[in-house]
């Protein structure tokens, strides 16, 4: 026989909602990984700080693949630094505190939040391939003296750039997720470290250079090739430092 109990306690699980899928969840969530408390937070320091100034400027960066002779590694470098500012506003919204309180498992956080990442970080790319098409269309006959041409090679290149920085950035700051900062300084000395070795040995190995450092079309399978393996790159190392940060993310008590 039934008790009053147990009839509300079937009336309460029955009534409970849920999400029809995991993935559901997860794209739900990634607006609240990244932060549910800026959703009322960010604002306020966007109204208070000038507006969205700021963020222009993320958006400007992308022209600099039209200055002749420029590095243009430096381009796709401040998304390093947009990530920061993502994780420090995130601290100082309390936000991890807000959304491990929601019917959210850590690990779904760590997804969301990287999901946010790379899809910035891919934005960013696709933003920039028509302006580095329009940047050679103004100066055909030019020479990047500063640097590779942006070409195939040049964005496999980047892509295993941002590939070092997501597996180092987001695997220190699992460790201590109170202190952004502490994973930023280590994480941009590798980037910088990593532009120094692929630019570096473009330019002194002279095959490399005569085949990665031109639009010549002889050697396109070969920027193409890097493109593809920067990709690969991108993806495995993504997929690896995922998987190490849920682990650490495990372990905080928050």
């Amino acid at each position: 026989m039934r008790t009053a109990q147990g009839e509300n306690t079937m009336k309460h699980t029955k009534n409970t909602k849920s999400f029809a899928s995991r993935w559901g969840f997860i794209l739900a969530s990634v607006g609240s990984a990244v932060g549910m408390a800026n959703v009322w937070g960010f604002p306020n320091k966007l109204g208070s700080n000038g507006g969205g100034a700021f963020l222009l400027i993320y958006l400007l960066f992308e022209l600099m693949l039209l200055i002749p002779s420029y590095p243009y590694y430096v381009a796709f470098l401040y998304t390093g630094l947009a990530v920061f500012f993502v994780f420090l506003y995130g601290r100082e919204n309390n936000d991890l505190s807000f959304s491990v309180q929601l019917p959210v498992c850590k690990r779904d956080v760590v997804r969301a939040r990287m999901l946010f990442v790379v899809l910035m970080e891919l934005a960013q790319i696709l933003v920039s391939i028509p302006i580095a098409v329009l940047g050679v269309r103004i100066n055909p006959n030019g020479c990047n003296t500063a640097g590779i041409e942006p070409n195939a090679a040049f964005y496999g290149f980047v892509f295993g750039m941002y590939a070092v920085y997501n597996a180092l950035y987001f695997t220190r700051f699992y460790r201590d997720p109170n202190k952004p900062g502490k994973a930023l300084l280590p994480t941009g000395l590798a980037m910088l470290l990593y532009i120094a070795l692929a630019e570096g040995l473009v330019q002194i190995i002279p095959a490399w250079n005569a085949a990665l450092d031109t639009f010549d079309p002889a050697s396109r399978g070969i920027r193409v090739a890097i493109l593809i393996a920067g990709l690969a790159v991108f993806a495995g190392l993504n997929l690896l430092a995922l998987r190490r940060s849920e682990a650490l993310f495990e372990r905080v008590d928050l």
